[in-house]
């Protein structure tokens, strides 16, 4: 559960970055997606929380069921004739024999927790793909008075799967759309001669901005220094020599 927790927590925190974004160009993850994941994260949260009510109330009984086991080992290894016998089977042992016939009634012959960790290993996928808490929750009530019900709803690796499917789209749509506003379906000339030497810095202004300084091999005192703008896609070219800056002038980016 505290897994899921901290699931639960970084998509909230995705979540408002996305109402953030939303309006920015080229943004198409929906909020929905988010409420999708989040929904199956209810559904675990609830189905881990009963699980572990009835994993506590088994073992309860369990420990019953052991201790009178033991009992019936030790009265079983003893000569039935002898003395220490039957101070054996007078020995009070602190037994509850509500929790241990509770255990035997039930438990020892079919788990509840069968119901939401199966032992065979296969689940199917969910079958829909909107909301299903509050199914879910119908299914816990039937559940609980033996009503027939779709096994799958309550078998926690059923929701896993569903899930990572919605963490891992959610992780492909976020990536998609990082790499759309980093990457450039255009090239910009800077120069086109040969240079002697170029250098380049990315300094963080009021904006991110990348300064680009090339010094060409066949005019060796003269340099430009290139100002990149990524809002436009163009660059600024200031152009020096010894004397300080001469010209200003725009380079036009040029499709591929």
């Amino acid at each position: 559960m505290p897994a899921v927790d901290r699931c639960n927590v970084i998509l909230s925190s995705l979540q408002g970055l996305i109402d953030f974004h939303q309006y920015d160009s080229g943004f198409t993850i929906p909020n929905s997606d988010f409420v999708l994941a989040m929904d199956v994260i209810r559904c675990m949260r609830l189905l881990a929380h009963i699980a572990l009510t009835y994993a506590g109330e088994e073992r309860r009984q369990f420990e019953q069921f052991s201790k009178w086991l033991r009992h019936e080992i030790d009265i079983q290894a003893t000569d039935p004739n002898s003395a220490s016998a039957q101070e054996t089977r007078e020995r009070d042992v602190g037994l509850d024999y509500g929790l241990l016939l509770a255990y035997i009634e039930g438990p020892l012959e079919h788990s509840k927790l069968a119901a939401f960790i199966p032992s065979t290993p296969d689940s199917r996928a969910l079958a829909g793909s909107g909301p299903r808490y509050d199914v879910v929750k119908k299914a816990l009530d039937a559940f609980r008075d033996d009503q027939e019900i779709d096994a799958d709803l309550l078998v926690l690796d059923s929701h896993f799967q569903e899930l990572q499917r919605h963490c891992n789209g959610l992780v492909s749509r976020i990536t998609n759309w990082l790499r759309s506003g980093s990457s450039m379906n255009y090239r910009i000339t800077l120069e086109t001669c040969t240079m002697a030497t170029w250098d380049m810095r990315m300094i963080d202004e009021d904006l991110v901005a990348t300064y680009v300084a090339v010094v060409p091999r066949n005019r060796p005192s003269e340099g430009k220094l290139m100002m990149l703008d990524c809002q436009t896609s163009n660059a600024y070219c200031k152009q020096f020599d010894s004397t300080g800056y001469i010209m200003i002038r725009l380079i036009t980016h040029l499709p591929q």
